[in-house]
C-alpha cells in the first residue's frame, strides 16, 4: 500500500480544515441558542394557550438533539398543560416529542407506545399534517428495530393523508423513507419508483441534501438490480454534493466500487478501494466495514484472486456474525426465515421426486392405461371446475353475509337513533310545559281582569310575565342545546356550579305552581355549596325532580332541598311529603326503563319519560338517581354527581 507523506502544507491544510469545522459548529450552536432564548422570551410574554403549546413544542424540538434531558422537561410541561386543560393538541405534541426522545435514547418499545398515543390525539383534533408526521416517526422507529413491513405500512399510511402540494418538504421525506425501506425489503422496483419521485421533488425544492440522498437510493437500487452503468451514474451524482448525509457518503463510495467491479473496470475499482480502506477501517460503523469487506471479496473474485477473495469473505462472515449476535431478535427472525426456506426447499424436493416417479410410471404404463388416464384427466378437470365454482359461491355467500350483518347493524343503529330522537322531543315538551302553563295562567288572569288591576299591580304583573318569559326562553335555549348534544351523543362540559343558585332559579320558575298548591318550600342547601357538573344536565334533571315533587305533593304540603358531599361525590336531594311511589314502580322506571305515569294531586298529567331520561343522563355523566319512597308518606329523590379527579 502506498504511504501518505505529511509535509508542512498537509499539516496546514488539516489545521485549516479543523478550524473551519470548529467555527461552523460554534456558529451553529450560537444560532440555535439564539432561537431557544427567543422562544423562552415569547413563552413568558404570551398568555394565549394555543400559542404557548406551539412554543413549548418548538422549544422541546430545539433541545431534543442537543440536550434530550432538557427537552424532556419541556415535554413534561406540554403534557401537564394537556392534562390540566383536557387539551388533546398539547397531549398529542407531548406524546409525539416523547416518542422521538425514546427513539433517540434507543428505547424503541416505549417510543412506539408514545407515538401510538400521539396518533390517537392528533386524530381527535383532526390535524392530518401532524398525524402524518407521527406516522413518519412510527415508520422510522419500526425501521430501527428492523420491522420493515410495519415501517412500510406506517410510511404509506402517512403519505396517504398528506397533501403533497401544501407540504412538499414532508412529502419528500416520506418518499425518501419509502425508497429506503423498499431497498431493505428488496422490493427494488418500488425503491426505484419512490427514488425517482424524490429526485424530481428535490430538484424542484432545490434541496441538495435530499437530492444527494435520492441519488444514493437510486444508485443502490440499480446496483442490486445489476444495472451497473445506471448505478455508477447515480452514485457519482450523489457524491458530487458535499451536503450528502454522512451515513450515506461512505456507503455510496463502496457501492460505486461495486458498480465498477460489475462493469469490469477493475483498475478504477482498485484505486477506489485503496482510497477507501483506511477511512472505512477507522470508522465506528461495523455495518459499513462489513459492506466494504463484501465488495472487496467480490473485487478479488472478479480479478481471479480467489485466496484473497476468500480472506475477505471470511472477514465479512465474522463481522456479519458479530452484528447478528448484537441483535438477538433479528437472529431469531433470520433463523425462522431460514427454517421456513429450508422446509419449503425440502418439500419442493419431495414434490419433484414424487413427480419424477409418477412420470416414470406414466411412461411405462402409458399404453396400458391410456383410456383410464384420459378419464382421470377429464374427471380432474371436472373436479377442478366444480371446486372453483364452489369456492366462488362460498366467497359470494360470505360477501352477502357480511353485507347483511352491516345492514342489520345499520338498521339497529337507525332504530336506536329514532328512539333517542323521540325521547329527546318528549323531554323538551316535558320541561317546557310547566313554565309555559304559568305564563298562560298569568296572561288569562290579566286578560279577564285587566280593569280590576291598578297601574302598580299591572306593572308588577307584566314584570312577572317578562321574568317568566325570559326564564322560558333560557329554558328553551338550554333544552335545545342539550337536545342537540344528545343527538350527537352524550357530551358533557363540566364546571363548578353553585347548587343553591341553580335550585333557587328553578324554584322561581315554578312559583305559580307552588303558590297554586300553597306548598311550603325549604331550601337547606348552603349558599356556597358547589358541584362539578354540566350546567344543562343539572338544570334538566333537577327541574324534572322538582316538577315531580310539586305534582305529587298534596296542597299545603312541604318540599325540602338538601345537599351533602364526600370525597367521591356530591348529592342533591328533593324531599316531599306527597303521595310516594311503590318499589315495583321504582324498578319499572329505573331498572326496566319502562314508562309509568299517573295524575298528580292537582290532576296534573305527564308523559312518563322524564325520570327515565333523567336517569340515563345522570348515569352517562358517571352518577345516578337514588330513590327512597313510602306510599302515602312521601319521596326522597337524590341526584348523585361524581367529582372530577384531583378535586
Amino acid at each position: 500500500m502506498k504511504k501518505i507523506k505529511y509535509g508542512i502544507p498537509n499539516i496546514l491544510n488539516f489545521g485549516l480544515f479543523f478550524i473551519f469545522i470548529y467555527l461552523n459548529f460554534s456558529i451553529s450552536l450560537w444560532s440555535q441558542s439564539k432561537v431557544i432564548d427567543s422562544l423562552k422570551e415569547a413563552i413568558e410574554k404570551t398568555s394565549h394557550d394555543t400559542l404557548k403549546i406551539d412554543l413549548y413544542n418548538r422549544l422541546s424540538l430545539e433541545y431534543l438533539y442537543i440536550d434530550p434531558d432538557s427537552a424532556l422537561a419541556y415535554i413534561d410541561t406540554l403534557k401537564l398543560i394537556g392534562e390540566n386543560f383536557s387539551n388533546d393538541r398539547a397531549l398529542a405534541a407531548a406524546n409525539n416529542r416523547r416518542g422521538v426522545y425514546y427513539m433517540i435514547t434507543s428505547n424503541n418499545t416505549k417510543a412506539m407506545l408514545e407515538l401510538i398515543k400521539a396518533e390517537k390525539y392528533y386524530s381527535n383534533v383532526g390535524d392530518t399534517t401532524k398525524l402524518a408526521g407521527v406516522y413518519n416517526n412510527l415508520g422510522a422507529n419500526d425501521f430501527y428495530i428492523k420491522d420493515y413491513n410495519s415501517s412500510l405500512y406506517n410510511y404509506k399510511k402517512g403519505l396517504k393523508i398528506l397533501d403533497r402540494f401544501q407540504h412538499p418538504e414532508l412529502y419528500l421525506v416520506f418518499v425518501l423513507n419509502l425508497s429506503e425501506v423498499n431497498l431493505e425489503l428488496k422490493q427494488l422496483d418500488s425503491a426505484v419508483f419512490y427514488a425517482e419521485q424524490a429526485i424530481d421533488l428535490s430538484l424542484r425544492l432545490k434541496d441538495k441534501r435530499k437530492l444527494a440522498t435520492a441519488y444514493y437510493h437510486m444508485g443502490t437500487a440499480r446496483l442490486k438490480m445489476q444495472s451497473y452503468p445506471e448505478a455508477l451514474s447515480y452514485l457519482i451524482q450523489a457524491l458530487t454534493y458535499k451536503d450528502i448525509p454522512i451515513q450515506y457518503d461512505t456507503r455510496a463510495r463502496i457501492y460505486k466500487v461495486g458498480s465498477l467491479v460489475g462493469l469490469d473496470r477493475m483498475g478504477e475499482a482498485k484505486v477506489q478501494l485503496n482510497e477507501l480502506e483506511e477511512k472505512v477501517l477507522n470508522a465506528s460503523d461495523k455495518t459499513i466495514i462489513m459492506q466494504f469487506y463484501q465488495i472487496k471479496s467480490q473485487f478479488y473474485k472478479s480479478s481471479g484472486q480467489f485466496e484473497e477473495a476468500l480472506v475477505y469473505a471470511e472477514k465479512y462472515q465474522v463481522l456479519n456474525e458479530e452484528l447478528q449476535n448484537i441483535d438477538q431478535v433479528q437472529i431469531r427472525e433470520n433463523l425462522k426465515v431460514k427454517s421456513n426456506i429450508s422446509q419449503k426447499e425440502n418439500e419442493n424436493k419431495l414434490l419433484r421426486h414424487e413427480a419424477e416417479l409418477n412420470n416414470l410410471k406414466i411412461i411405462n404404463q402409458r399404453n396400458l392405461i391410456w383410456s383410464v388416464g384420459v378419464f382421470i384427466f377429464i374427471l380432474l378437470i371436472l373436479v377442478l371446475v366444480l371446486s372453483r365454482m364452489y369456492e366462488v359461491n362460498q366467497k359470494a355467500n360470505i360477501r352477502l353475509q357480511t353485507k347483511q350483518k352491516v345492514l342489520n347493524r345499520d338498521n339497529r343503529n337507525l332504530e336506536k337513533q329514532n328512539t333517542q330522537k323521540n325521547n329527546l322531543f318528549s323531554i323538551v315538551a316535558h320541561d317546557v310545559k310547566s313554565p309555559l302553563g304559568a305564563i298562560m295562567t298569568s296572561i288569562n288572569m290579566l286578560k279577564d281582569n285587566i280593569s280590576d288591576f291598578s297601574e302598580q299591580e299591572l306593572n308588577l304583573l307584566t314584570s312577572e310575565l317578562s321574568r317568566q318569559a325570559e326564564s322560558l326562553y333560557n329554558l328553551l335555549d338550554g333544552a335545545l342545546t342539550w337536545t342537540k348534544s344528545q343527538m350527537e351523543g352524550y357530551k358533557f362540559y363540566r364546571k363548578n356550579l353553585n347548587a343553591c343558585t341553580v335550585i333557587q332559579s328553578i324554584i322561581d320558575v315554578e312559583r305559580v305552581s307552588i303558590s297554586k298548591k300553597e306548598l311550603t318550600i325549604t331550601n337547606q342547601i348552603p349558599e356556597d355549596f358547589e358541584v362539578y357538573a354540566d350546567a344543562q344536565v343539572i338544570e334538566v334533571v333537577m327541574r324534572n325532580l322538582i316538577n315531580n315533587a310539586i305534582k305529587f305533593t298534596v296542597p299545603g304540603g312541604t318540599i325540602r332541598f338538601e345537599a351533602s358531599t364526600n370525597e367521591k361525590e356530591s348529592r342533591l336531594s328533593v324531599i316531599d311529603n306527597g303521595l310516594g311511589i311503590s318499589q315495583d314502580k321504582i324498578d319499572q322506571i329505573f331498572v326496566e326503563r319502562q314508562r309509568y305515569t299517573r295524575k298528580g294531586t292537582g290532576d296534573e298529567v305527564g308523559n312518563g319519560i322524564g325520570l327515565i331520561l333523567c336517569s340515563e343522563i345522570a348515569k352517562a355523566m358517571g352518577g345516578g338517581i337514588e330513590v327512597k319512597s313510602t306510599v302515602g308518606r312521601g319521596s326522597n329523590f337524590t341526584l348523585v354527581i361524581p367529582k372530577c379527579k384531583g378535586e
